[in-house]
């Protein structure tokens, strides 16, 4: 069985980032990275640019799509991943080495990732198991609107693909100076007082509590932070069960925190902000 993750959120959530930071935390995996954004701009010259060991840009790219067939941007992206998935076994290859780890880019238009369903299927038919990880920015919890946004769009994700997905709540090192609509806390384990939240969103917020679907995890990146939530995806991939050698475990779990360990140090942040602004 080989392993992988395919990484989905909105623009600003830190995918880029995300995919180079474990890059370099995982490079004992044998990291195979896939870019499937087609509008990103390459720049060499850009620190915050990273190479790909497959690139979708180097065959299709949105401006030329958008070009040639007279298409708006969002729709030259669907139409890019529909022709990927087509012509996926013209691809094939790239996912054929067992002792990779895979790391998949994708583009920031959500709505184009209904697409990728078919790419995940196939996926899985050779063997190659790929967890969801969805990420958001912290900023997207300031108040009931975008927290209610970021539900729903986190739920379309999880239906379209049908794959076990990870819920990621990035840039955590800005939760001293971002104060979000509800303690922190409360969001990553579905304990909203929803008797303050009004109309519609209490319905929304009460359907996720009650069905337990959109459990949040940590990130920023330092390392405890970073191996918890690695130990959170291994255990959703089930890769995590693979490793039999004592020592491997003992060495993998050396910087795991426990859930309640990563909520308290964050809740304790949070708090200190909440009072601050009183």
């Amino acid at each position: 069985m080989v392993f992988g993750e395919i990484v989905i959120g909105m623009p600003g959530s830190g995918k880029t980032t995300y995919i180079a930071k474990k890059r370099e935390l995982l490079k004992e995996r044998n990291i195979f990275t896939v870019n499937l954004d087609p509008g990103g701009v390459e720049d060499p010259g850009n620190s915050k640019s990273i190479e790909y060991d497959f690139d979708i840009r180097k065959f299709y790219t949105t401006r030329k799509t958008m070009e040639s067939c007279s298409y708006g941007p969002n729709f030259a992206v669907k139409y890019i991943l529909q022709e990927f998935c087509a012509e996926y076994s013209n691809f094939s290859n790239i996912f054929s080495d067992e002792g990779a780890y895979y790391l998949i880019d994708t583009p920031g238009q959500i709505e184009s990732i209904i697409i990728l369903e078919k790419f995940l299927n196939r996926l899985q038919k050779d063997n190659i198991r790929l967890v969801t990880v969805f990420l958001v920015e912290l900023a997207s919890f300031i108040s009931y609107d975008t927290l209610a946004y970021t539900y729903l769009i986190s739920l379309q994700t999880m239906i379209a693909l049908n794959n076990s997905q990870v819920n990621v709540i990035t840039k955590c090192d800005l939760i001293d100076k971002i104060e979000t609509i509800v303690p922190i806390e409360e969001i990553a384990s579905l304990n909203l007082i929803t008797r303050e939240i009004p109309g519609f969103f209490k319905i929304l917020y009460e359907f996720v509590e009650r069905e337990s679907v959109l459990f949040f995890q940590f990130l920023e990146y330092e390392k405890s932070v970073l191996a918890s939530l690695q130990y959170v995806i291994d255990q959703a991939s089930g890769l995590f069960y693979e490793i039999a050698d004592e020592e491997k475990l003992t060495e993998y779990l050396k910087d795991v925190e426990s859930r309640e360990e990563i909520l308290e140090k964050y809740a304790s942040r949070s708090e200190k902000l909440r009072l601050k602004n009183k």
